[in-house]
């Protein structure tokens, strides 16, 4: 642990009066604590969480079985003015236009300015304030932030521009190279420290613009949001926790129309930039709100409504491995990135180093970086693994039915672990985005000071925190409380329609049950531990 008094030892490199330049040594003593009641507030969450547990089993086992209230949700589009607005051609254009001169900010200020992360509004707006917001929209408004994307809008823009009209082959048309991709700068992030470097953050930036921007020279509409984009999976999966969805108002009236200009597009707009059929659409995975679809359905038949949050999870009825194993694995990533961030976590890497091949390399920040390296990989494939052991296990406890089998129940269960998988992303991103994001004030102060003629007052490098941290916790704490009850509410609803009522209060969803209540202890013990900031 590094808990404890610990010495850190400054070498100064000095101009020398000879040719050999002076060196100045310097040591610094510093202590670091343990917070105040941590013991406390990790009991306090470990049983609410059991509690949790409780009484979401037993309301779902007592109130299930009610027939669900069939009501007429409202459309939205009967707003005049947010009808006008998403058929407008103006709706995407004015969203897109912002971002892309912020990111070309980002990737210009990476470059020219200076390389420490926490005095870079590069990396500051990138790492700290857009990725740990945008997790936010996911959650509220689906795919929003892709209608806003400015690398998707660069792919889109190219292929109208080139015509193209290629696809994909059809055995890449999944989500496992955006998966790969994903993964692979996660990985990089823990073994290089991407987020700590505007420059690789700048030249990342621009190498996904270009890369958008080839594949729309070469294949139709929106190929690298739809199979490429590293976070598009992601979004995808997460998007399918919104309370708001764009579906046909009537799929009798869908079927009755033989041109099918919403896929296909008419003089009106354009065919969906994602691929996506509205007829069988069942999922927001791949829905960004463009308003394609609308400006081309003739008989005005798509409907922007309000529905049970997650509900997609356990009434879609096109299930895939590769959206089950995404799921299932963004588990182990947002794990390992939580566990990154704790204080211990150099201490459990020195323990485990010293079991594995390299613990006798001299240079203990390469072996270090192996560990994470073998720990990142190994937790990606033994979470899948462990999923797909309770699914073996549930199998058996249903006296192993013909019609299913354990990879059968994978792909279908993997979805309940969706919430589990975005709440810890929040966790995680909490404090990053509460208690650093109040440093790009005095780093825009700076920017603007620097890079133009104005002058806006003498940066504070030591802001106040947005959220004070016992706030933070407490957030956390029931962000993933609520991710809990989420993720059993949706194992439980997979699990009726899979063996029914009898089976279930017997046998059915246990091992999964049994399996998110202990991921979501894990995580709770791991958010109570000191936390380490990425900047500074």
């Amino acid at each position: 642990s590094l808990i404890g008094p610990h010495l850190l030892q400054v070498a100064l490199l000095l101009p020398g009066k000879g040719e050999e330049p002076e060196v100045l040594l310097t040591q610094l003593p510093f202590q670091v604590k343990a917070p105040a009641g941590l013991n406390l507030r990790l009991w306090f969450s470990l049983g609410a969480a059991l509690v949790s547990f409780v009484l979401a089993g037993y309301a779902l086992r007592v109130r299930y079985l009610r027939p669900p209230l069939e009501t007429a949700p409202f459309n939205l589009l009967d707003l005049p003015w947010l009808s006008r607005m998403m058929r407008s051609p103006w709706w995407q254009p004015l969203l897109q236009a912002p971002f892309l001169l912020g990111f070309g900010l980002i990737i210009w200020l990476g470059l020219v300015d200076t390389p420490e992360s926490s005095r870079n509004l590069s990396t500051l707006l990138m790492w700290t304030l857009w990725w740990a917001g945008v997790i936010f929209t996911f959650v509220l408004a689906g795919r929003f932030w892709c209608v806003m994307c400015p690398i998707g809008a660069a792919a889109e823009w190219t292929s109208r521009l080139s015509g193209a009209e290629r696809q994909l082959p059809r055995r890449l048309r999944t989500l496992w190279p955006a998966t790969a991709l994903f993964f692979l700068l996660t990985w990089a992030d823990g073994y290089w420290g991407i987020v700590r470097s505007p420059y690789v953050t700048a030249w990342i930036l621009a190498a996904f613009f270009a890369a958008a921007i080839a594949m729309g020279a070469l294949f139709a509409r929106r190929t690298f949001c739809r199979y490429v984009c590293p976070i598009g999976g992601v979004i995808g999966l997460y998007s399918m926790i919104a309370p708001v969805e764009l579906r046909p108002k009537s799929l009798e009236v869908c079927r009755g129309d033989a041109d099918k200009f919403c896929y296909t597009g008419c003089e009106q707009g354009r065919g969906c930039p994602m691929f996506e059929f509205p007829q069988k659409m069942d999922s927001n995975a791949y829905c960004f709100y463009c308003g394609e679809c609308l400006k081309t359905c003739a008989r005005e038949n798509l409907a922007l409504r309000f529905r049970a949050a997650g509900k997609d999870l356990w009434t879609m009825a096109s299930r895939r491995l590769d959206e089950a194993f995404l799921a299932v694995a963004m588990v182990a990533v947002a794990g390992m990135a939580a566990g990154h961030m704790v204080a211990p976590w150099h201490g459990w890497m020195e323990a485990l180093t010293s079991w594995l091949p390299w613990a006798g390399l001299k240079d203990h920040a390469l072996a270090d970086k192996l560990t994470y390296t073998a720990v990142f990989w190994a937790s990606a494939v033994l979470v899948p693994l462990i999923v797909y052991g309770a699914g073996s296990l549930a199998w058996r406890l249903t006296g192993r039915p013909e019609k299913t089998s354990p990879y059968k129940l994978f792909v279908r269960f993997g979805y309940a672990f969706v919430p589990l998988g975005l709440a810890m992303h929040l966790a995680h991103n909490l404090p990053h985005l509460f208690l650093e994001g109040p440093l790009a004030v005095p780093v825009f102060q700076k920017t603007v000071n620097l890079f133009t003629p104005w002058f806006i007052g003498a940066p504070d490098y030591n802001p106040s925190p947005w959220l004070e941290v016992p706030v933070l916790q407490l957030l956390q704490t029931l962000v993933l409380l609520a991710a809990l009850l989420y993720s059993l509410y949706a194992a439980c609803r997979l699990s009726f329609a899979q063996w029914g009522a009898r089976t279930f209060s017997l046998r059915g969803p246990w091992p999964y049950l049994a399996l998110i209540l202990l991921i979501t202890l894990a995580n709770l013990y791991l958010l109570n531990l000191p936390m380490g900031g990425r900047h500074g």
